[in-house]
């Protein structure tokens, strides 16, 4: 059960609800059943597309997660269950799917560690993997009776956010745990994520045209090394390929943007990296669709 504070008002309102914490690849997130969702905060999950009835504010039900993942000014979200960096701070809402031949939805939702604004807009693959491992502990996945876990389970999951379909396939527990992937050290089954057909709506795979582009990054501080920052007042361009499967993504060259070949924690908090984010942003909402 978490115990949430949301302190955007005046008066104090704690909330308590089931819920639960899952690791997926290299991601982990707050999990969350639609239906236990108190009547005041159902209304906000997004509907298909990562649509919001806030209006561009943000609504209880953020203020309700943001509060319950800890989000705050310090970012270490040391007061509630996230874990301070982007791939700990995020918030799967599950539930007995509304679409054919499907068995839940998936809607996602990542969380910024210091507003505690939600960005419904897109998706996460690592923790569509614990999609289904929550799916089956909440009895959401249809199995014959004798197979007990013992054999592999496919889970068919709906990715609201951006409406397509994943096909999750869950390993029997005689399986063997002998896997291990970057980011984390114990061994353990794999878990099979295929995206059937991932597109966003009205969106096409290269939403340019064009394999590569050359885009402008406005004056900001750029990283000559891990150590050492250095300002500029002349937008930068530099190459990147926009890509929307499963995700909107920009690839970029990591040394374009002044990081090191690995820009894993601690570098990925360089400020390169952090306006890269932003500017995701800003260019696929400018995509007409």
């Amino acid at each position: 059960f978490i115990r949430s504070r949301d302190q955007a008002s005046t008066f104090i309102h704690k909330q308590t609800m089931r819920a639960s914490l899952y690791r997926g690849g290299t991601s982990k997130g707050l999990f969350l059943r639609a239906a236990d969702l108190p009547l005041r905060l159902r209304e906000f999950v997004p509907a298909p597309g990562g649509v919001t009835k806030s209006h561009g504010s943000r609504s209880a039900l953020d203020g309700f997660i943001a509060a319950a993942l800890g989000s705050d000014r310090y970012g270490m979200q040391l007061n509630g269950v996230g874990g301070g960096i982007s791939s700990t701070s995020k918030v799967c809402i599950v539930e007995e799917s509304a679409h054919i031949d499907h068995d839940v939805d998936y809607t996602f939702g990542q969380v910024d560690m210091r507003s505690g604004d939600i960005d419904w807009s897109g998706s996460c693959g690592n923790l569509a993997s614990a999609v289904a491992l929550f799916a089956l502990a909440e009895g959401l996945v249809k199995s014959s009776a004798n197979n007990q876990h013992k054999q592999a389970t496919c889970v068919r999951v709906y990715q609201t956010n951006l409406q397509y379909s994943i096909q999750v396939i869950v390993p029997g527990e005689e399986a063997a745990e002998d896997h291990q992937i970057p980011g984390v050290a114990a061994l353990g089954r794999p878990i099979a994520v295929n995206f059937l057909e991932p597109r966003m709506p009205n969106v096409a795979l290269l939403p340019t045209g064009n394999a590569r582009d050359i885009i402008e990054l406005s004056p900001t501080h750029t990283a000559r090394n891990a150590r050492e920052h250095t300002r500029t007042n002349t937008p930068v361009s530099i190459h990147a390929s926009l890509v929307c499967a499963a995700n909107p993504t920009i690839f970029v060259r990591a040394s374009d943007l002044g990081l090191l070949t690995n820009p894993f924690p601690p570098h990925a908090t360089a400020a390169p990296l952090l306006q890269a984010k932003f500017l995701k942003r800003q260019i696929f909402t400018q995509i007409p669709r």
